[in-house]
């Protein structure tokens, strides 16, 4: 199919997300750890995790567990979303934004000290700016997101 089969494609699909949602003045958000350090079916499941974003259409997706290779799933698997990583180590958490409905203003990673296991913090402060068809006005908002993915390490004795 040539580019403007797909740009019919995608503005036919935004449409109908945006008729169909039942909450437009909302923003929708999901969280997951993807568990991208198990290597079991990690493309099969990296891509079930893209299929299910894709459904449900959610403004901002925080991840955790993401690596190299997930994130290449996921920004292939996401074309309408901006991918967002807070790292590039062994594994890390990564923030995706829905191109045509949330603008990043600012994203900074912040590296906890004393971490042991590559933990951060990333922080996002996004723009919402999203057209209700049904209620013909706008829907703004500025917001900062804040991801990170901690574990309880074992009591020292």
């Amino acid at each position: 199919m040539g580019d403007d089969g797909e740009n019919s494609e995608c503005s036919e699909k935004k449409s109908r997300v945006e008729e169909s949602d039942p909450e437009p003045h909302r923003i929708r958000l999901l969280s997951w750890n993807i568990d991208g350090l198990h290597d079991l079916s990690i493309k099969r499941r990296t891509q079930a995790v893209c299929d299910i974003i894709n459904k449900e259409h959610p403004h901002v997706v925080f991840l955790q567990e993401v690596t190299a290779l997930t994130q290449v799933i996921l920004e292939s698997g996401c074309p309408t979303y901006q991918v967002i990583t807070g790292g590039n180590e062994e594994y890390y958490t990564c923030i995706l934004l829905k191109v045509d409905q949330v603008e990043l203003i600012h994203h900074q990673t912040l590296p906890f000290p004393d971490t042991r296991m590559m933990r951060n913090l990333l922080l996002v402060q996004i723009d919402g700016r999203k057209t209700s068809p049904q209620q013909l006005r706008r829907h703004e908002y500025n917001v900062t997101k804040k991801e990170t993915h901690l574990h309880p390490l074992p009591k020292q004795r």
